[in-house]
């Protein structure tokens, strides 16, 4: 008796992925993807640290873009993928000499991926733009366009902008996904929480460890994490609190819930980790606001926040004791112990003013010096992001600061117009633009995808909870 034929098989297998529905099948990849890299993570020990390297990270990358490419190969499925993208931070990654980073090479991969199936694909319905969306599109490109031209401008290698363009390739994709109906609304926090949480997991087990430490003279024990960075990665977190504690308040499903109380957990542990004040500080005031607002607004049942509160109430009590005792407190008392003016309350006065000062800050003009050399120019990074932005970028890059501040307030002041999704996601981009005054995301190249990405996020919610929610015509 003759076997079937694999090619008819194979013929049913495609028949069968056609039939799911997008959303679902890009749900159930996300999630076994992440849920295998936990599981994995989590249960590995001391004698198998492979599993907790970069190189596990990209291994489970290559894996997932493989997947991608043999799978459904649906637009929405890379769509929802490249959400994903913005929320990993999978550190270095060493191979025969060559150090590259695992998120910019899978979001150049999906990205343009799905920009190339995006331009090929015939639109059905185009969804109208949003000021929010038209904004957000335009930061992408204004990004992209100041690090070139500047790089151009002091004759300095166009290398350094790959991660930009990167950031611009992936916000664009978001933003057309969400314009041509294959990106879904309930897919945008979900995938952000899961990039999250492998992340947040990983950073966890290596601070566990004893790993990724400072043990110089200063700055002793301050946790850097996998972006080599204590003060990026603190805010990489806070923001990460800030998206996942909106997710619980207005979503009613368990995983989601669980997803998002994993999150809160291991980012408040690694945010202090760092030693970091500015994040405290932010996440004091931000959190309150997250359930306030909804409960004033009562587009949240007064149960659900109830229990949350309590919940966050006696969390808060059971870590007061370790929140005391922590460096971060003491540090954050002797900060607003000092006084004086804003830059010394913030710890700042040692390099504001010199920035300012400088005769290159005066001279930037429209290119400024080039997005490479502020810190080999100062000793230091100038500590703000529109004073590097003003040193290395000049007036053009200002521009870009100034559409991705108004992305997000655009987001929050327009809130009758759009649900949960979009409001929170704007707050968050308010969030960590606030935290910028006293740092600056450039520094490190994944973390410039993970901003650019956010902002076309919130323009890409803005999009379809105008279609979705609203029930809103396409064009």
């Amino acid at each position: 008796m003759r076997r079937p034929s694999t090619h008819r098989g194979l013929q049913r297998f495609r028949v069968n992925a056609r039939s799911l529905q997008p959303d679902r099948v890009a749900a159930g990849v996300l999630l076994i993807i992440g849920a295998l890299h936990l599981t994995a993570a989590v249960l590995s020990h001391s004698s198998a640290r492979a599993f907790l390297s970069p190189r596990f990270s990209l291994v489970i990358a290559a894996a997932f873009l493989g997947l991608v490419l043999l799978g459904t190969m649906s637009i929405a499925l890379l769509a929802m993928t490249v959400a994903v993208v913005p929320a990993l931070q999978l550190g270095k990654v060493s191979v025969a000499g060559i150090v590259f980073d695992p998120v910019l090479v899978l979001g150049a991969a999906l990205g343009t991926g799905l920009l190339f199936r995006l331009f090929s694909a015939k639109a059905n319905c185009l969804r109208p733009w949003t000021n929010t969306g038209a904004i957000s599109f335009s930061a992408a490109i204004a990004a992209a366009a100041a690090v070139t031209l500047s790089s151009i401008a002091n004759g300095q290698s166009l290398s350094e902008c790959v991660p930009w363009c990167v950031g611009a390739g992936v916000a664009m994709s978001l933003i057309l996904s969400a314009r041509l109906g294959y990106l879904r609304l309930s897919a945008i926090p979900v995938a952000l929480l899961i990039g999250f949480a492998i992340s947040a997991t990983l950073d966890l087990l290596r601070y566990l460890r004893g790993g990724f430490v400072v043990t110089g003279e200063f700055d002793t024990g301050r946790f850097y994490g996998g972006m080599a960075d204590w003060e990026l990665i603190a805010e990489f977190y806070a923001v990460g609190i800030v998206i996942a504690l909106a997710t619980l308040v207005h979503v009613r499903q368990l995983v989601v819930s669980l997803l998002a109380l994993f999150v809160i957990g291991t980012g408040f542990v690694l945010v202090f980790a760092t030693h970091s004040r500015s994040p405290v500080i932010l996440l004091a005031i931000a959190c309150p606001l997250l359930l306030i607002v909804p409960l004033a607004g009562r587009t949240v049942p007064r149960t659900h926040l109830v229990l949350i509160v309590a919940g966050a109430i006696s969390l808060g009590l059971s870590l007061m004791p370790l929140i005391l005792s922590s460096r971060t407190f003491s540090r954050l008392l002797s900060g607003t112990a000092q006084g004086g003016d804003f830059a010394r309350s913030l710890n700042r006065a040692f390099i504001w003013p010199r920035v300012v000062s400088d005769p290159t800050f005066a001279s930037s003009g429209l290119f400024g010096n080039g997005p490479v050399g502020a810190f080999e120019w100062f000793g230091t990074y100038p500590h703000n992001l529109v004073l590097w932005t003003i040193w290395s970028l000049g007036i053009f890059g200002c521009v870009f600061v100034a559409l991705l501040a108004a992305t997000g307030i655009f987001a929050v002041i327009q809130w009758r117009k759009y649900s949960w999704v979009t409001v929170s996601l704007g707050f968050s981009v308010i969030f960590l633009l606030t935290d910028e005054t006293v740092i600056e995301f450039p520094r490190v190249g994944s973390m410039i995808v993970f901003v650019l990405a956010l902002c076309a996020l919130t323009g890409a919610a803005s999009i379809l909870e105008r279609n979705e929610v609203l029930g809103l015509p396409a064009e």
